[in-house]
């Protein structure tokens, strides 16, 4: 399961666009409120369609109203806020070996018709893994900003784990999905490994992955630790030997360590029959919101080639708003929404060069207040000049002015100090004029 084109119309914010996607990685950047979370959206709706025969809890999205972009009409002085219908999603990739295109729409009240043929293909899948067929099942999942919540399994009501391959998809689309399923899975699987003596190779996928993933940090693997009353909790063991509960870690850690293990969790599951190469030989597509959530630079900098390098068959689409994940794609492809004809390469070039030619912040190397202050200094130079040969009454304007160009500045001293000095050296020309 790939997708390498979606074309959006009238969906969130976007009137019409296209946008290709790149095999193993995509990144998608732009200012605030340019679409990047709408294009994993559609996404998200699309390889909804692509389940439509499993038929899991979390696994369906379709367009809806909410989703049709709002239109703004000025009559007089009343504005008027018109959806505009129809709304639509195409979508091109490749499904068990075939070439598809299908498209999901809204018009207005009526439900979004579902495409005959990938609901089809979706069934036939399903249809095979209920024969027992050793078929890999594609892994979807949608990583949002809110993938950090972590349960504590004492408040957990959830019931046990299905032997079920098709568990793999559940909540598999939700953004804000929590990790209850995957908190009892650990439970089940330790609970056979201290009857059995050793652990299972499903068990095993998902500590291994999170050591392929994290071998460069402190904290690398995972447990389940029974307490009192049969009560436990998931902790995680750092390099020295130190145990911590899962939801005690720092938000970068636990960020990346609990998105790892749900994803092989999800691929032992739909995939048993690899073993312990579930993690390594599942493929299909993961989407995750803002990859650099929490992780300090030095981490940015590798996580993407650490995501692919546990993860080899899997399709990555995420967005970002750091220079050193730019910067870090070696394998992929930038999706620039300010700028959707550049296609140069970045990797190893300066963060300073990326951040100022492909993000738009303007001399990186200085701070924005260090730039408002060279800007302000350089109008009230222009401004002092001009009152050289003003008027009397221009000259009382230019004086208010002078004084707001100051007075933003009058915690820092030295400029402030600075800026009289000039002010006052052309009042003595003046004078002397």
């Amino acid at each position: 399961m790939k997708v390498y084109k979606i074309t959006a119309h009238n969906f969130k914010g976007f009137d019409e666009r296209t946008f290709e996607l790149s095999d193993p990685f995509t990144l998608i950047i732009g200012d605030n409120g340019k679409g990047k979370t709408a294009i994993l959206d559609a996404l998200a709706i699309g390889l909804s369609d692509l389940l439509s025969g499993f038929h899991e809890e979390g696994s369906f999205r379709n367009i809806t109203n909410d989703d049709v972009r709002q239109q703004k009409y000025q009559q007089g002085e009343t504005p008027d806020i018109q959806p505009q219908y129809p709304a639509s999603v195409t979508w091109e990739g490749v499904f068990e070996g075939q070439d598809i295109v299908w498209t999901q729409s809204v018009t207005g009240r009526n439900r979004p018709p579902k495409d005959k043929n990938i609901e089809n293909l979706s069934k036939q899948l399903r249809e095979k893994a209920d024969n027992g067929e050793n078929i890999r099942l594609p892994l979807v999942a949608y990583y949002g900003t809110d993938r950090l919540w972590i349960p504590n399994p004492k408040k957990s009501d959830s019931p046990g784990v299905s032997a079920s391959r098709i568990q793999g998809y559940l909540n598999c689309l939700h953004p804000d999905a929590n990790v209850k399923k995957l908190i009892q899975w650990l439970k089940q699987e330790t609970e056979k490994s201290l009857k059995s003596g050793q652990e299972s190779d499903l068990f095993l996928v998902v500590k291994n992955a999170i050591y392929d993933c994290m071998k460069e940090e402190d904290w690398n693997d995972i447990s389940y630790v029974f307490g009192e009353a049969g009560q436990g909790d998931v902790l995680a063991k750092a390099k020295d030997g130190r145990l911590l509960p899962l939801r005690m870690l720092s938000d970068g850690v636990r960020n990346v360590l609990a998105m790892v293990a749900d994803i092989a969790y999800r691929a032992a599951m739909l995939n048993p029959h690899f073993g312990r190469d579930a993690a390594k030989k599942t493929s299909g597509i993961v989407l995750i919101d803002e990859i650099d959530l929490h992780l300090h630079p030095s981490w940015q900098r590798h996580i993407v080639e650490d995501l692919h390098r546990t993860f080899p068959e899997i399709q990555f689409i995420a967005t970002t708003h750091s220079p050193f994940i730019v910067q870090s794609l070696r394998k992929g492809k930038l999706l620039n929404l300010e700028d959707p004809q550049e296609t140069s390469e970045y990797y190893d070039q300066s963060i300073e060069d990326i951040t100022e030619n492909v993000m738009g912040v303007e001399l990186p190397q200085k701070s924005e207040r260090f730039l408002k202050m060279k800007a302000a200094a350089k109008e009230y130079y222009a401004v002092l000049e001009e009152s050289q040969d003003a008027s009397p009454e221009r000259k009382e304007q230019l004086k208010i002015k002078l004084d707001e160009l100051e007075m933003p500045y009058s915690d820092n001293p030295a400029y402030h100090a600075y800026l009289e000095i000039k002010r006052e050296a052309v009042g003595m020309s003046e004078e002397q004029e």
